[in-house]
């Protein structure tokens, strides 16, 4: 990371405009319907809170700018790729093991973290976010070919021991959806994973101090004895509660979670008892996907959201493709309760690849049973021009 002008400027964004540069160079850019839709979407958002003076132009800036060019880098990705999504699922699975590889290997000459596992990544809580769709995945490959049974093991034990409340909570969801598969499950499952629970927050010092703070800091509305991690959390949904009684509709505007923080922070009950450097902790990106979506779109954001995620979803897939869509919404559901970055080095990524099967799959159901879905070119609602698979 360097800064420049004020703005902190990572060096994956230097990586995504060089990829963009070398898509379009080769014909792969891709800027579909849906997503020019979206990207009108955002910036209006951005102007109107620009205009009503819940925004700043900073923030819409800097957020605007970051999802254009991760989504065109994403969607023009699966074009190179001629949009077999499967395919670039299975690379990044490959990526996530080898990550995991690297994080064992690194652990014992890791220069922080108190002993918890990070890897290549910048917190242990990344490493959670971006490893868990594979860890599923492998889990689904080893349940039903036997494959991949080593690259599950190493990926698991990287994932434990990041002793993170987040990863942990990732993993009780994700058992969850791999236990709806089967029909004593659906019962015996939510049990099992109780009790996994209730052993986690025995056994766990971090998980069981982050959900009594966490838990104790909402019940009582006060911030004043928590830890770093919860007041992040109970901090922001104070500040977002407040922010949706002004603006439920459209919330501040794009990139406006910023100002809303700074309004705010200060009516938090026992923040003024706490270290002022922990006033800033999400200031950008709320703490949570979910309180960002409402802090800045409102109402119609969080519907944008929830229709998004169904409408997506692969109903009637085959099996592999149905675990790919399961391992990208555990990914979902550990962003939306955590992590509130717009324009990570996998979210958009992730995203394409859920949206893209989604369309496939609904076009493969209703096109008849004598065509070949690989030499199909009806486009998709995603698709500006007919694209074929290879």
């Amino acid at each position: 990371m360097f800064v420049a002008g004020g703005l902190s400027i990572f060096y994956f964004y230097l990586v995504v405009i060089v990829n963009i540069t070398l898509l379009t160079a080769q014909g792969y850019l891709w800027f579909p319907a849906r997503l020019r839709n979206f990207f009108a979407y955002i910036f209006c958002s951005g102007i109107v809170g620009l205009v009503l003076g819940t925004n700043s132009t900073a923030g819409f800036v800097k957020s605007f700018l970051g999802i254009t060019m991760c989504a065109l880098c994403s969607a023009s990705l699966l074009r190179y790729f001629h949009f077999n999504a499967e395919e670039l699922f299975r690379v990044y699975a490959r990526f996530a093991f080898y990550s995991a590889v690297f994080a064992i290997l690194y652990w014992p000459f890791q220069p922080s973290h108190f002993g918890r596992m990070a890897g290549l990544f910048l917190e242990p809580s990344a490493l959670v976010i971006v490893c868990l769709p594979a860890v599923y995945y492998y889990a689904d490959q080893w349940q039903r070919k036997r494959r991949y049974g080593l690259r599950l093991i190493v990926l698991f034990f990287a994932y434990l021991m990041t002793f993170s409340s987040l990863g942990y909570l990732g993993l009780l969801f994700g058992g969850l959806l791999f236990g709806k598969r089967y029909r004593i499950g659906r019962v015996a499952v939510p049990v099992v994973l109780f009790l996994a629970a209730s052993l986690i927050y025995q056994q766990s010092s971090y998980f069981q101090v982050r959900l009594n703070d966490t838990v104790g800091g909402i019940v009582s509305n006060d911030v004043g004895n928590i830890n770093e991690s919860s007041f992040g959390i109970v901090a922001n949904l104070f500040i977002v509660q407040k922010q949706f009684v002004d603006h439920p509709l459209l919330g501040g505007g794009l990139g406006s979670h910023v100002v809303t923080h700074a309004k705010y922070i200060d009516q938090i009950p026992g923040a003024a008892y706490l270290p002022s450097t922990l006033h800033s902790l999400g200031q950008w990106d709320a703490s949570s996907l979910l309180l960002r979506i409402v802090s800045e779109f409102g109402l119609v954001g969080l519907v944008y959201a929830s229709w998004f995620i169904w409408w997506f979803y692969p109903r009637g897939a085959n099996a592999e493709v149905e675990s790919i869509s399961m391992a990208l919404l555990c990914y979902i559901f550990m962003k939306m309760i955590r992590s509130g970055e717009y324009f990570g080095g996998e979210e958009f990524f992730f995203l394409s690849i859920y949206a893209i099967i989604g369309v496939k799959t609904r076009f493969r159901a209703r096109r008849p049973t004598t065509t070949s879905v690989n030499s199909a070119s009806t486009p998709g609602p995603l698709l500006a021009t007919p694209q074929p698979e290879s």
